[in-house]
């Protein structure tokens, strides 16, 4: 018995909805074409007809066929739906179908009935009316993240309705099929209960439907989250870096490093896998500073401190669980499906970040799209010991390809099932099948869309404005390659244990190479200085293409190199107006522009301030907020003053915010810090961010306006 009443059950109706795939799914084909053969040779006799069910008697069989007809039953030994029970539906819905006609057999095939379409919208309407925190709790994170994906990227399922609802999951071969009622339906993982097969159809179901919205399918991946416990970590992490800063950076012990890696292995334990990154670069960053490597400055020490200080205060004061989570981060990336990507290998890169983490990265082109992607081998260092590691150039490749990384970063490669996340990083799941199509390396003819001879179009097209303090937001990986008209000389310096090279397009506008010293970028470094060395004997030679990563410094394009291409200079066309606004006239038609001399003088102005400002704050970090010297309140009053005077009114007010709590601590026997560093962070994120922007108009000013403001280089003063 089903529970419901059935007093008015209708039979016909019931009966007219069990087409034959209707039986089908709640049996098998082969038991409805064995049933139909039955009825040709084996009688049926109904024996007794009432509400709740009708006894049949099928050959030596008896059945009782209930309003939910899987649940009928048959005297028979089989435990599932048998012949005979099809049998005596087949038997019941001739019946009712001919007494509908008035004892006439209706034939189908001249007025089809209108009750399978009942029947199919019973079905279609019990599926979308599946709760999504069911949906959301059967799939788990994990398979809804690749729902939503395949969504979001377009890809669909194919849907059949009938009395029966097919769903074909797409990227698969399951087959899930809605019957009803739907504890009767059937998924050919041959899984009998609510499997994550069937949640996925029911949400393909809802988009047909039009019935889909995306935020009723947001993960609650933070419920159970303790926020209170959450809270007071991060006072604790808020303690530590407040004795620091207190102490000074010139005062602070080598030992005191240490205190770091404990608060990351405490943000690990807590699930904080943003901060963990954070404590683990600073702890990194600190033991070189130590060490005194050039590699590391106290100004990005401050800056980097700062930010941290300044998460750890949003964090402390945290009141939802999804608040906690966007700051907390998460340990894996996202990855969503990507579909076929037809692949080609740039190069290799080898890596070791600050955060603990070393390995290879590989860079690929979409031959199509013409989009970058990356996949990277990586493993942790952080707890390894002094001793001198080679590269893991054995590391395993993915997708099962019988190559080694080095191999693979030449290779061409096609990929199905792909999956990739946000910044294009590929992922090595085992559902991705690829195959090798080639291995004739990166050609000019795969790169050109991204070749760039002309560094106006290269700042216009590459380098839009970003902010952004609290983590710098994850883009997309974007290879560039550069066709430079001049290079400069090769430079190392001892100093700066860096390489840096000049280039330059063919209007003079300058582009930097660099490349700091580490001992698995010395064979390219000596291999980058032979390069600039042969260019500079070939004269007027074409010198090869460089692809690298481009960044923004100090008003200037920078590249970071990759790989070099030795490739057949293109026919070039003189320098047009690409990449000037409003189009490039010559120096000596150009009039003068007093109101942008005078924005250029403005903007030189402030830099100076900001950099006297930060050379301060600088001082602070190095001396400690427990020794505050007379010439630190002197200082701060002075730029002040000074930037009340440039219009700078929050810098201003910030600064004198400062040095009132500064002189608080002074005159204080037991200093609490708090609010004197919560106005420290904030006027590091200030300068941070007055810093980008006065470096993006310095830049735009050189690489697109040029010649109109000639004498005014990025870096210069006014």
């Amino acid at each position: 018995m089903d529970g419901k009443d059935h007093s008015m059950t209708d039979w016909k109706t019931i009966l007219a909805g069990a087409d034959d795939e209707y039986l089908s799914g709640i049996s098998n084909r082969g038991t409805v074409k064995r049933a139909h053969k039955d009825m040709e040779t084996i009688p049926v006799q109904v024996l007794e007809t009432g509400e709740n069910e009708i006894r049949v008697k099928t050959g030596e069989e008896e059945v009782a066929v209930k309003p939910v007809l899987a649940e009928s039953s048959c005297s028979c030994p089989s435990r599932s739906v048998c012949r005979h029970m099809v049998q005596a539906v087949l038997a019941l819905r001739e019946l009712y179908s001919s007494d509908a006609q008035g004892g006439e057999k209706k034939d189908s095939s001249k007025e089809p009935s209108e009750t399978p379409d009942v029947s199919s919208q019973r079905v279609w309407s019990a599926v979308i009316d599946i709760p999504p925190a069911r949906l959301i709790r059967t799939l788990g994170p994990r398979r809804l993240k690749e729902v939503l994906g395949q969504i979001r990227t377009g890809v669909r399922a194919h849907i059949t309705r009938s009395s029966v609802v097919t769903v074909e999951l797409p990227d698969s071969d399951i087959r899930v099929r809605f019957l009803w009622p739907l504890e009767y339906s059937s998924c050919s993982c041959r899984k009998k209960d609510f499997c994550p097969h069937r949640a996925a159809a029911a949400i393909w179901c809802r988009l047909e439907a039009g019935k889909f919205h995306e935020e009723e399918f947001e993960q609650k991946e933070t419920e159970g989250m303790d926020l209170e416990r959450i809270r007071e970590r991060a006072l604790e992490m808020k303690k530590v870096l407040e004795d620091i800063f207190a102490s000074g950076l010139s005062r602070t012990a080598f030992q005191s490093a240490d205190s770091l890696e404990r608060l990351a292995v405490i943000s690990h334990n807590e699930d904080l896998a943003s901060f963990e990154d954070s404590f683990r670069s600073l702890h990194t960053g600190y033991e070189a500073y130590f060490r005194r490597r050039a590699s590391v400055s106290a100004a990005a020490l401050m800056e980097e401190s700062a930010r941290l200080y300044s998460r750890l205060c949003r964090l402390s004061r945290v009141r939802t669980a999804r608040e906690a989570q966007e700051l907390g981060g998460v340990f894996r990336m996202e990855y969503e499906p990507a579909g076929t990507l037809h692949l080609v290998g740039l190069t290799a890169e080898y890596f070791k970040s600050k955060n603990g983490y070393e390995g290879e990265t590989i860079y690929f082109l979409e031959e199509k799209t013409k989009e970058w992607y990356t996949y990277t081998s990586a493993r942790p260092v952080f707890y390894d010991s002094g001793k001198k590691r080679g590269r893991e150039e054995k590391a395993a490749v993915p997708w099962g390809l019988p190559l080694t990384l080095k191999q693979l970063a030449g290779a061409r490669l096609c990929l199905e099932q792909a999956k990739a996340g946000k910044t294009g990083r590929l992922s090595s799941s085992q559902d991705t099948q690829a195959r090798i199509t080639g291995n004739n390396g990166f050609q000019a003819t795969d790169g050109q869309s991204w070749v760039y001879d002309d560094f106006g179009r290269l700042f216009k097209e590459q380098c839009p404005f970003r902010g952004g303090w609290m983590q710098p937001e994850e883009e997309r990986v974007r290879v560039v390659l550069i066709r430079a008209a001049i290079w400069g000389r090769a430079e190392f310096s001892g100093t700066e244990q860096k390489f840096s090279m000049a280039v330059m397009d063919q209007a003079g506008r300058e582009l930097l190479v660099e490349l700091a010293y580490d001992k698995q970028e010395d064979a390219n470094i000596r291999y980058l200085e032979r390069t600039a060395a042969q260019v500079e004997r070939q004269g007027e030679s074409a010198p090869p293409v460089i692809a690298g990563k481009l960044y923004l410094k100090d008003g200037r394009l920078c590249l970071y190199p990759l790989e070099l291409f030795w490739w057949e200079p293109v026919s070039e066309e003189p320098p047009d107006s690409e990449g000037m606004e409003g189009g490039e006239i010559s120096d000596t038609e150009a009039p003068p522009d007093t109101k942008a001399l005078l924005r250029m003088q403005a903007i030189h102005q402030t830099r100076e301030l900001l950099d006297n400002v930060r050379q301060q704050l600088e001082d602070l970090y190095q001396s400690g907020f427990d020794t505050v010297h007379d010439s630190t309140i002197k200082g701060l009053k002075r730029w002040e003053k000074q930037a009340q005077q440039s219009g700078l009114s929050v810098l201003g007010e910030q600064l004198k915010e400062l040095e009132v709590q500064l002189e608080a601590l002074r005159h204080s026997l037991h200093p609490e810090h708090g609010p004197d560093m919560e106005i420290y962070t904030k006027l590091t994120e200030y300068l941070y961010l007055a810093k980008q922007k006065t470096d993006f108009d310095l830049a735009e000013a050189y690489y697109i306006r040029k010649k109109r403001f000639k004498g005014y280089e990025a870096g210069e003063g006014g």
